[in-house]
């Protein structure tokens, strides 16, 4: 696993040059390395009669003929396994060849493996698959659109995510817990469908609902104690019900909502890389399906049949756009996963009406000016600054491109600048404005994020070779004077999720993951400012930050990761002083 810090930030993130050891069982290792004499049927890849002593085609080859199921693990003390033939000799393997020939290692399926036994011929002619229309990709004009609600081929659910969602009272409770925790910051799912759909679920066929509930069970819940998020037994299902569900092209929403959550949980337990490549796969599937551009690309499915749908739909690609921005704040240079947002573009609407299976009128997303208006719910706040997050990502990652004018990048800088400071302002005057649980807490630590992005890049301008440009020096001093104010604002924020997680709402701090970067990156800079003059003040925003990563970090564990490449950069040295 790719260590967490590549992706918070790539300056701060040592590039390992030794080899890295292999992590598999040591029978396994050798049964890659080693080949598998006798056993040519399987080589040949032809089917085997499992004639005695000899099969038709070994005879008729002259071969030593091996049966795999004859393997038997009998020791002599050295490790090694005794291989029965077919005519009653022996033959000694290598240890974990045995090992090898038994799973299938070495290219070998496990049909070839197991010669297609009638049992495995059975079992694999009742496997049921989903129809997907291949000339979706062949030719796009001549597909005839799928029914969005008609994909599921009548899939059992799998007794796995039955043991875990056991009856329809714990899947109530569950969907309970979801809507109290992570829906409050990523409100992707009509709480009004999902309890209609549980109420009528039918373990004989629902299995894009079993999975869909099954990563909510997933994002919704601490790991235990003692065992590392990627080791869940839970995560390990969820991915593997997920790769079931997608392979048997049972494509759907809920499919796309499931991989968001379990990118979710990826993220904020620090599983890297497997967030970012999962949160690029939700896109590609969100993108295969229309997701992104109703009006001008192929279509998989038919239009949404209600407003609500609709809304969903509209909710669930603006939740794969937040998260892929977020993923790429700490890490430059790679590409989004997702395209800009088109003109006319539309924004979630108010979460107090779809919270209550209501129909709100949807703000479009480019405007003159950020106004007071209360149509505006706090998802759509967070849209919002994760759109421009989006633009000074990708003015951060061209500054490779020569062909940019200097002058331009500059002119562009300044007018983010001055975005981002009205947003900010924008958020800061509707911070208490809704009733219904929502802040705008993660629209302004994504602003915050970006502004402290914009503002390292022209904070210490110095180059050589090059006139210098009137714009810099003012640009030079709005990131100074910017990166004083956000820290100083992020400490504020800090401090206001402490105390109302404390007084009020105790789950506020799971619903807080998207703050973490930005609580970070503050921390850093606030470090910085402690080294070159250390107050009091300072001293406090820093303890502050920290002290609120360290409170999250008991739900999502990437908290502590943070934590600790803060404190391996020297950063939290002055809070222990």
């Amino acid at each position: 696993m790719e260590s967490p810090l590549f992706f918070f930030r790539l300056s701060s993130y040592k590039i390992y040059t030794e080899q890295l050891p292999d992590s598999r069982p040591s029978g396994v290792r050798h049964a890659i390395s080693a080949s598998s004499p006798g056993l040519p049927a399987l080589q040949l890849k032809r089917k085997c009669t499992r004639e005695l002593p000899a099969c038709s085609m070994c005879a008729r080859l002259s071969k030593s003929c091996l049966y795999p199921p004859k393997v038997h693990s009998v020791d002599d003390n050295n490790g090694s396994s005794v291989l029965q033939r077919g005519d009653g000799s022996q033959q000694r393997l290598e240890p974990g060849l045995t090992l090898g020939i038994r799973h299938g290692i070495e290219g070998l399926s496990r049909s070839e493996i197991a010669g297609q036994t009638p049992e495995l011929a059975s079992r694999e002619s009742n496997v049921r698959r989903a129809s997907f229309p291949v000339a979706f990709f062949l030719d796009s004009t001549s597909h005839c659109q799928l029914s969005a609600t008609k994909q599921d081929c009548g899939m059992p659910v799998s007794i796995e995510i039955l043991d875990v969602l056991q009856s329809s009272a714990d899947m109530c409770s569950l969907c309970e817990t979801f809507f109290l925790t992570v829906h409050s910051f990523l409100p992707i799912l009509s709480r009004k469908r999902v309890f209609q759909k549980v109420n009528n679920f039918d373990p004989g066929a629902d299995t894009g609902l079993a999975l869909l509930m099954l990563c909510m069970k997933l994002v919704s819940e601490v790991p235990p104690e003692g065992v590392r998020p990627a080791s869940s037994a839970l995560y390990s299902l969820a991915k593997e019900q997920y790769h079931r569900v997608e392979s048997d092209c049972l494509i759907s929403l809920q499919l796309v909502q499931s991989a968001i959550l379990i990118a979710v949980y990826e993220i904020g337990h620090g599983i890297y890389p497997a967030g970012y490549l999962s949160i690029g796969h939700a896109a590609r599937l969100g993108i295969m399906i229309g997701l992104h551009d109703r009006k001008n690309a192929a279509q998989l499915f038919k239009g949404p049949e209600t407003l609500s749908q609709c809304e969903e739909e509209l909710r669930v690609w603006w939740a794969i756009i937040i998260l892929d921005r977020y993923v790429n704040v700490g890490v430059s240079g790679l590409p989004l996963a997702t395209p800009e947002p088109r003109q006319g573009a539309l924004l979630p609407c108010a979460e107090s009406n779809w919270n209550r299976g209501e129909f709100g009128s949807n703000q479009p997303l480019f405007v003159s000016s950020f106004g007071n208006n209360t149509e505006v719910g706090s998802f759509a706040k967070t849209c919002q600054a994760s759109h421009v997050l989006g633009l000074i990502l990708r003015h951060r990652d061209d500054r490779s491109n020569n062909s940019i004018d200097a002058q331009f990048r500059l002119s562009e800088a300044k007018q983010l600048h001055l975005t981002l400071v009205a947003l900010n302002r924008h958020l800061a005057q509707n911070i208490h404005a809704f009733v219904d649980g929502s802040s705008t807490d993660i629209a302004a630590a994504l602003c915050y994020s970006a502004r402290i992005i914009l503002y390292e890049m022209y904070a210490c301008n110095e180059h050589y070779g090059q006139p210098r440009l009137s714009d810099e020096a003012w640009m030079q001093q709005a990131s100074m004077e910017g990166l004083k104010e956000v820290t100083r604002s992020v400490y504020q924020l800090a401090q206001k999720i402490l105390d109302v997680a404390v007084v009020t709402d105790s789950h506020l701090l799971s619903k807080s993951l998207l703050v973490c970067h930005c609580l970070y990156q503050a921390s850093s800079e606030c470090a910085w400012f402690i080294r070159e003059d250390k107050t009091i003040e300072e001293v406090a925003c820093l303890e502050a930050m920290v002290m609120l990563l360290r409170a999250i970090g008991k739900k999502w564990h990437i908290a502590k990761e943070y934590i600790k490449g803060l404190d391996a950069e020297g950063d939290l040295a002055s809070i222990r002083s």
